[in-house]
């Protein structure tokens, strides 16, 4: 838990919570300057209790949402490094002598949560059907350009402990999905689906390819284009059907609990199962890793076959940086940049 980028130290205010307007941490640089959603401004702590840590003098944060703006700020060398590149381009950038990319597998995946108390979503029938309908092989290739995997459903990744590799694969079937339309009661089916390419690259696009495989299957899938700005605020956990984009936890016990438990604030799909939250509770205490692993798998089970969120893919993250921008080279999988932790661990080659 302690490798999870959200688990940082802020001072308190004294009076049991932290202050915010208090700048000062733990890491190995002071804030000088912070405009959120715009930049940062920070200078190396001389007294970092880290020695091999903390290499550069300076570091600025600069929020460059335009995928093609970062690009082309990191090749005319006004940015050391970049998170997130195109999927579609990135090949444009390994073959500058100048940069270098890096590439890490995740578990960071994007979704389509359903509102399980919503009709139709409320039909466990319709949401295999929507499941059925999604060509998971095609998104990826679309959407990633390849760089990813396929999704089963379910949030625990192929690279994460406890991962179940016995549940069948999910594959692209409208005769499944036309099957359990009809055993809804249903012949076809309408529903509208909230996306921006805020979520992810493309994401309007894998959702329009969403539309043209789920047709196949007597499914009309409206994509409704929602504001990129606005998007985390006014459509995420508001919309019943919309792409979201969740980062990678390190345990199953924490990706479960933020957002499949039954109540939680961020469930996005309203998802409730009673002996999923069983599992849930019983796997905190369960210290036989082997009956902790049966009941993780058991709850991967649920999610793949009753749960309320289509998960296509788990996506790579490829971000990029000039050559003379040295790493380790052991890259951590759970966010951009080495963990978000790139000004910590990198450093400028001499």
């Amino acid at each position: 838990m302690l490798t999870d980028y959200h688990l940082v130290m802020l001072p308190a205010d004294g009076e049991g919570t932290v202050s915010f307007e208090n700048l000062a941490g733990t890491g190995g640089y002071v804030v000088k300057s912070f405009n959120p959603g715009v930049a940062a401004s920070l200078e190396r702590f001389p007294n970092y209790w880290k020695s091999d840590r903390a290499h550069f003098d300076a570091v600025e944060y600069t929020a460059i949402q335009d995928v093609n703006a970062r690009q082309t700020a990191l090749i005319t060398n006004s940015l050391d490094a970049m998170i997130e590149c195109d999927f579609k381009t990135v090949q444009m950038l390994e073959r500058d002598p100048n940069l270098k990319v890096d590439e890490v597998p995740t578990g960071t995946y994007v979704s389509m949560p359903m509102h399980q108390d919503v009709a139709p979503f409320d039909n466990p029938d319709v949401r295999l059907a929507l499941k059925y309908a999604v060509d998971r092989e095609a998104t990826v290739k679309m959407v990633l350009n390849g760089h990813g995997s396929i999704g089963n459903d379910q949030p625990v990744s192929p690279i994460m402990p406890y991962y179940d590799a016995s549940i069948e694969q999910r594959s692209y079937d409208p005769d499944k999905a036309k099957f359990h339309l009809k055993k809804a009661g249903l012949e076809n089916l309408k529903v509208e689906l909230s996306a921006a390419d805020v979520v992810i690259t493309s994401g309007v696009d894998m959702a329009l390819l969403f539309s043209e495989t789920a047709r196949a299957a007597g499914i009309e899938v409206n994509v409704v284009r929602e504001s990129n700005d606005s998007y985390w605020s006014n459509i995420w956990l508001k919309k019943p059907f919309c792409l979201a984009g969740w980062g990678q936890r390190p345990t199953p016990d924490i990706i479960f609990t933020l957002g499949y438990a039954a109540g939680a604030d961020w469930n996005d799909s309203h998802f409730k199962d009673d002996r999923f939250n069983q599992l849930l509770l019983e796997a905190r205490g369960e210290l036989d890793k082997a009956k902790r692993a049966e009941m993780y798998g058991e709850m991967q089970r649920i999610l793949h076959d009753k749960g309320s969120v289509i998960i296509p893919f788990f996506r790579n993250w490829i971000y990029a940086r000039r050559a003379n921008v040295q790493h380790g080279g052991v890259l951590t999988s759970s966010w951009p940049l080495d963990g978000a932790r790139g000004a910590e661990r990198w450093w400028f080659e001499a």
